[in-house]
């Protein structure tokens, strides 16, 4: 691992009876789908903070939630579901990508996990709602065919952690699956976020209510119609003119 990234446990994961855990990983992404996803999951269902990747090189950031000072790049695990979470909440530097890549595929080789789910989102413009996946493996498609979670996608390009793990898993034979949801890229989008979780929980039947998330969507459109509205030139009948 690069000098420059450390792994840093504050409970010692492998003392948590987990036996085979799939892994959940979620970064700033189109929409911030990765992040939005992951962190609704995590607060929603049995995960608790164990511990962090931390580098000197890494902004000067702290999240806040529930009224704790929490780490932007947290690990996470679950008993319960048998999950390991590794959630960023901020942008890793390019010239640090790789090393965070290789901090998490190390994390699960040593924890033996079963498969790598990737959260995150996507600007095609084809499919308003629209799902895609990226297997790593040819079993991994299988399974994602059987599911029938949303579309693999032919061609395509991205970037940051979220790539290096693609490319990673693939030439290492990891089962691997990215799930994509088709989102808009100038601002954060709860409804692709909302539609991403559905298709992780079909994928491998977890139970995540996304009503909070489909809420939210909902409000933002219609402050979003609003807006439009408001911004749009006023156009008067004959008793105006």
């Amino acid at each position: 691992m690069a000098e420059n990234i450390s792994v840093i446990f504050y409970k010692d994961i492998r003392k948590m009876g987990l036996k085979n855990p799939k892994f959940i990983i979620g970064f700033p992404t189109v929409g911030l789908v990765g992040s939005i996803s992951l962190a609704y999951l995590v607060s929603n269902l049995e995960f608790e903070f164990v511990g962090t990747i931390r580098s000197s090189r890494f902004a000067p950031v702290v999240a806040i939630h529930e009224f704790k000072a929490l780490p932007p790049l947290r690990i996470l695990a679950s008993e319960k579901y048998n999950m390991v979470a590794v959630l960023s909440e901020m942008s890793i530097p390019m010239n640090l990508s790789q090393s965070v890549s290789d901090a998490i595929l190390t994390l699960y080789k040593d924890l033996k996990g079963e498969m790598m789910i990737v959260l995150g989102g996507i600007s095609l413009g084809e499919k308003k709602d629209g799902i895609y996946y990226i297997p790593s493996t040819e079993s991994a498609r299988a399974f994602c065919e059987t599911k029938k979670v949303g579309e693999s996608i032919k061609e395509g390009a991205t970037t940051g952690v979220t790539a290096l793990l693609i490319m990673e898993t693939s030439m290492k034979g990891i089962d691997a699956i990215t799930l994509l949801a088709e989102a808009n890229a100038d601002f954060s989008d709860p409804k692709a976020s909302s539609n991403v979780l559905k298709s992780l929980s079909k994928l491998i039947d977890l139970p995540i209510k996304t009503s909070e998330l489909d809420r939210e969507a909902k409000e933002m459109s219609q402050s979003v119609k609003e807006t439009e509205i408001k911004s749009s030139p006023f156009k008067g009948g004959d008793m105006y003119r």
